[in-house]
């Protein structure tokens, strides 16, 4: 099955307004009494406080992050890759956190005339009440979009590529290459997930925490999911790991030092196997083995 019939793109763009502007006159002044270039610098100054959006950043950072924990980060910047199953979760969730945003920025227009009354005594001299917009040109700074994407494919070109000169088998593969990309991205890391936790465990001084485990775990179910192209090496890797690291009682890793160490070396095995995944050399890894061996 192509992954056309699996998965789509998604672009999220954010737009919003940092309050921060650029003031000319100031650094003009300061270059020249330093007797700098007057292009060795540049004075800004925040027309409201930092504490003002701070609820509008939040919320940004929040649903930025539902984004890339619903996808997997695509070829191009806000661009993730979704499977089909998931868009319906991720639509009400993004509907969320749209809702949170939109709370926030009428919360801070609300307030508006305030802020700019407090910055006449933060900015003192350098206030000037022309450099603040009016707030329906703050209400269109503030804007979530998201726009569904196909992925591209030969089949829906609208050009005789063939006349043009384009080789019609170049967006599949580019395709392609974008999809192993996006996917390698996600194996460095689950990899580097992996080894943090054999730290962990090789450490008998160290507490476990169900938290270890569970992280993994989310990369393992999200690496699951984005299987699209059914690779056998994926499914035993992750079977592997279910098995014989996630599916072993904590409280026996916690109590039991054998069991601990059998988990580890477990741990070892899987940061070998997706070494082969993320281009990584795993002779470090296989080194470490050696030593740990012999000591």
């Amino acid at each position: 099955m192509s992954i056309h019939s699996k998965a789509l793109l998604l672009r999220c763009c954010v737009s919003k307004w940092d309050g921060a502007i650029r003031d000319v006159s100031a650094s003009r002044q300061f270059t020249k009494q330093h007797n700098m270039d007057e292009n060795a610098g540049m004075f800004s100054k925040y027309l409201v406080s930092k504490s003002a959006l701070q609820p509008i950043n939040y919320a940004v950072t929040q649903l930025r992050q539902f984004h890339n924990r619903m996808t997997i980060p695509w070829s191009l910047d806000g661009v993730g890759l979704i499977t089909n199953d998931k868009l319906f979760d991720y639509m009400q969730g993004m509907r969320l956190h749209k809702e949170a945003f939109t709370f926030a920025v009428n919360n801070f227009l609300t307030h508006y005339d305030i802020h700019v009354n407090d910055a006449r005594l933060r900015l003192g001299d350098r206030f000037d009440l022309s450099e603040f917009p009016s707030k329906s040109e703050l209400q269109g700074k503030f804007r979530i979009d998201v726009h569904p994407l196909p992925i591209p494919s030969s089949n829906h070109i609208l050009v005789d590529l063939a006349e043009s000169g384009m080789d019609a088998s170049a967006i599949d593969r580019e395709v392609e290459s974008a999809t192993n990309k996006a996917m390698t991205r996600m194996w460095v890391s689950i990899h580097t997930k992996l080894a943090q936790l054999c730290a962990v465990l090789d450490d008998p001084e160290h507490r476990l925490h169900r938290t270890h485990f569970e992280l993994l775990k989310d990369y393992v179910d999200k690496l699951e999911e984005f299987n699209l192209f059914d690779s056998a090496q994926f499914k035993q890797f992750i079977a592997f790991i279910r098995v014989s690291i996630l599916g072993v009682p904590i409280d026996d890793i916690r109590h039991n030092l054998e069991a601990r160490q059998a988990v580890a070396n477990h741990v070892r095995e899987a940061i070998s196997a997706s070494a082969q995944f993320t281009g990584e050399d795993n002779g470090d890894t296989e080194n470490q083995d050696n030593e740990r061996a012999t000591a």
